[in-house]
């Protein structure tokens, strides 16, 4: 069906954009763009050139043994804006940090989605995280969370370094995760009425 093939050419699209900035800030050979992702690459070049970034984690897993979830962290970093046009005014923020593809440059006007806030905060709040030699070690401490939304030629970061705030956030991705548990056991019971 069209949706699922959008859904499909949206994904393989995040992927190999997340592969060139993976290259990019470990110092790899930089995969060459394929015309299509081109301009997502511009945007994080741009993004990039008016940002110091410094990598503490890229692309690793993090969990939470006592909350009960892992995931796949994109970046935790150190950033400072260098001469940016956002308005965080990073200086050395360690951040953790989502990068989000989209083809739809007026989504840059809107936060970014709800699960999208939630997923930053949950791995804001992973207690380990495995190392590129496979070790176990603590989660570092952050500053706060961050989605950065790449679209052709443009880019937009969204920042949430408010306690209140992230404490919010904290909560609702409990209760989001406690929904789809009892989701999730609920359809594999036999649903008996009582």
């Amino acid at each position: 069906s069209a949706p699922r093939r959008r859904g499909k050419e949206a994904a393989d699209r995040g992927t190999a954009v997340h592969a060139i900035i993976q290259a990019h800030l470990s110092g790899a050979p930089r995969p060459a763009a394929l015309p299509d992702i081109a301009p997502y690459v511009d945007a994080w070049d741009a993004f990039a050139s008016s940002h110091s970034i410094r990598p503490v984690i890229l692309e690793r897993p993090v969990w939470n043994t006592t909350a009960c979830y892992a995931g796949q962290c994109d970046l935790v970093a150190a950033v400072t804006c260098v001469g940016c046009p956002c308005s965080a005014k990073l200086q050395g923020a360690i951040l953790v940090i989502d990068f989000k593809t989209t083809d739809d440059r007026s989504k840059f006007e809107h936060l970014p989605w709800a699960d999208h806030r939630l997923q930053v905060e949950a791995y804001r709040r992973a207690e380990k995280y495995e190392d590129e030699g496979e070790a176990v070690r603590p989660m570092p401490l952050t500053d706060g969370a961050a989605v950065l939304r790449l679209a052709p030629g443009a880019w937009a970061l969204a920042t949430w370094l408010n306690a209140v705030e992230q404490a919010r956030a904290w909560h609702a991705f409990q209760a989001a995760r406690d929904v789809w548990r009892w989701s999730r056991a609920y359809e594999t019971s036999e649903n008996v009425p009582y």
